[in-house]
Parts: structure tokens; C-alpha cells; sequence
């Protein structure tokens, strides 16, 4: 809007310059016209950023409310194992992407946007874009249930590795994911174990809002790997409870 309104001034004034310099001749109209829509203009730009900030707002206090609920589930998991390290884990929470839900697009063809990333530590994130059909998060999306893998001799195995596509297509398929040959170079040396669960409506029986995960860094070490996380579901899916009421309470304030 600001832009158009800079356009329409920047219009107005040449014409007002012109029609001076005797250029282009006078328009008795052209001045409340330009007055009322100029008044228009104005009062919608106002209006705008009126919702913009409000939805602005509501968006950073939600996500303030995600970041403590998944910061607070992280913390119940580390107390009492010496086994799970804070700066090792993980927790994202991935939602349907706005244009997706605005074209009502099947769940096969939607993408997951991460909402949300709290991490304390390492690694950074893959900037993979999440489908149905990729990853964890993916299968817990399209199969609608708990998932938990784990990762850890594959990362030990093929970290840092760089993959011909010929190497990559000789993988098996369950192990690579759905990932393309670069995506799966990415993720392979990151994670030791990764556990999805949904985020389930609260009000609406069988409807799934997104994916919620935690995820434990791999850690180059001579020690026995232990997975941890398959027995933190009910704890996961407390939390997603919570990151629910938070992303429907949203959408009904905007």
C-alpha cells in the first residue's frame, strides 16, 4: 500500500507540474479526485498495518509460548539421565504452510513449515523443505502416529560423506526417506535419533495440525550408543497438547 501510495503521489505531483508549465492542459476535476482518493489511500494503509502489527504481535507471542513449552520439555528429559545431554537435543514444531491451507490442498501434496526451533546447542538446521514423503516428520505426518527412528550407526557410517548419485540410488529406500541426494547429504551426519509425534486439534477428533520432534544430535564417540527418546511419547505428546491450545488460540485472535 505504501508503495502504490508513493506511485500515486509521485503521479499526482508530475501531473500538477506539468499542467503549471502550461504541458499538459488543466483539469478542473483533477484536484478533488485526487484529494479523495488520496484520503482512500491513506486510510487504508492505516488499516493495514493496523492487522499487520496485530498479527505481528500474536504471532511473536506464540511463539514465545511454543519456545517455553518445548524449552520446558527438554529440561523434564534430561533430569535423572546422565545419558541425555540439554545441548544435545532438539525440539521443532512443524506446521501446514499458509498457502497450502489457504488452497485447501490434500494432505499428499502439502508442506510442513517449521514453526518453531528451539536448540540450545549444535548442529545448525538443514533448511530441508518437509513433505509428506520426507523423513521422520514427514512419516509421522502421513501415517498419523508416533515415530521414532533412529540414526545413529548411519551417521557414524556416512557422515561427511559425499554421495555420486549412483552411490546415493544403492541406498536402501526406507533408508533414504524421501530425501533427494543433496537433502540426505545434509541430515545423514546430524542425528543420532529422532522422535515425531502429531499435533493433534483439541476440539476436532481426527484432525492433525502438525508434527511436533525431538531430535538428539550425533556425537562422534567410542561408547555404546544408548537410544533414549522412544520412551519420551507421553511427554512429547503433553507438549503437543500445549503447543495445540496455543496454535488454535492464535488463529482465533487474528
Amino acid at each position: 500500500m505504501r508503495i502504490g501510495a508513493l506511485l500515486w503521489v509521485t503521479v499526482v505531483g508530475v501531473t500538477a507540474a506539468l499542467q503549471a508549465n502550461g504541458l499538459v492542459p488543466n483539469l478542473p476535476r483533477l484536484e478533488p479526485f485526487a484529494w479523495a482518493f488520496s484520503l482512500v489511500v491513506i486510510g487504508v494503509d492505516n488499516a493495514g498495518s493496523l492487522v499487520v502489527r496485530r498479527w505481528e504481535d500474536n504471532r511473536a507471542i506464540l511463539s514465545r509460548k511454543i519456545e517455553t513449552a518445548l524449552m520446558a520439555l527438554l529440561i523434564g528429559l534430561v533430569k535423572g539421565k546422565k545419558e541425555l545431554r540439554f545441548e544435545e537435543l532438539g525440539a521443532n514444531v512443524y506446521t501446514v504452510s499458509w498457502l497450502d491451507k489457504t488452497l485447501q490442498r490434500s494432505d499428499e501434496a502439502r508442506r510442513l513449515k517449521r514453526i518453531k526451533r528451539f536448540r540450545p546447542g549444535y548442529p545448525q538446521q538443514s533448511g530441508i523443505r518437509w513433505t509428506p514423503r520426507t523423513g521422520t516428520v514427514g512419516q509421522c505426518w502421513s501415517e498419523r502416529r508416533e515415530v521414532h527412528w533412529t540414526g545413529h550407526n548411519l551417521a557414524k557410517r556416512h557422515a561427511g560423506t559425499s554421495f555420486s548419485e549412483e552411490e546415493f540410488l544403492n541406498i536402501r529406500k526406507d533408508t533414504r526417506q524421501g530425501f533427494t541426494r543433496e537433502e540426505f547429504q545434509s541430515i545423514v551426519g546430524k542425528y543420532s535419533e529422532i522422535l515425531a509425534v502429531p499435533i493433534w486439534h483439541p476440539q476436532k477428533d481426527g484432525k492433525m495440525l502438525g508434527v511436533l520432534t525431538i531430535d538428539r544430535a550425533y556425537k562422534q564417540s567410542d561408547d555404546v550408543f544408548v537410544p533414549m527418546l522412544a520412551k519420551s511419547g507421553e511427554s512429547a505428546a503433553a507438549t503437543a497438547s500445549v503447543v495445540a491450545r496455543n496454535l488454535i488460540s492464535s488463529d482465533d485472535s487474528v
